[in-house]
């Protein structure tokens, strides 16, 4: 597998990927993501900060954005030194691969060659499972925080609140 920019010719196949990570949230936990905004991810695949994980076969497996800042989760946290992964979501024929680790030796690789020192990801606090893999891939628990709300936010991030995690890159 290999982790590459996506591009405005995966757009179809990143909201099908997304369409069915939030048919399996419903499913599966309380809290679950809203249909995300086409424009916003444009303009991610523009900047760069949207990737895809290829597969062998040619298939992306599953997808990811990052930022560099995220003050409206991390707060007085948020700094010039750390990546923020998002959305993190798998194609449902590929759930249960364990892209999480992948991710995390591609942002180490990232942070390493950008001049950061963090990696940091934040869920829904009650995802209990997601939390417990995430604490299994290295995360560290930084906290609990009801994310800002601005004309820029999703819209599941009213009324919610998430779990911070990080790693400190050497």
């Amino acid at each position: 597998m290999h982790i590459l920019n996506s591009n405005t010719g995966d757009i179809e196949a990143i909201f099908n990927i997304y369409n069915a990570a939030i048919v399996y949230q419903k499913a599966h936990f309380h809290s679950h993501w809203i249909a995300f905004d086409r424009q916003k991810l444009e303009k991610e695949i523009e900047e760069k900060r949207h990737w895809k994980i290829m597969m062998e076969d040619g298939e992306i497996g599953g997808i990811f954005s990052i930022t560099y800042n995220d003050a409206d989760i991390w707060f007085e946290k948020d700094n010039n030194i750390s990546i923020y992964i998002h959305r993190i979501a798998v194609n449902p024929l590929y759930r249960g691969v364990g892209f999480v680790p992948h991710i995390i030796d591609w942002a180490k690789n990232y942070v390493r060659n950008n001049g950061r020192k963090f990696i940091r990801i934040d869920t829904f606090s009650d995802n209990d499972k997601l939390i417990a893999y995430y604490l299994h891939c290295g995360f560290v628990y930084a906290g609990v925080k009801s994310p800002r709300i601005t004309a820029d936010s999703p819209p599941h991030y009213v009324g919610i609140t998430l779990g911070l995690y990080e790693i400190e890159v050497d």
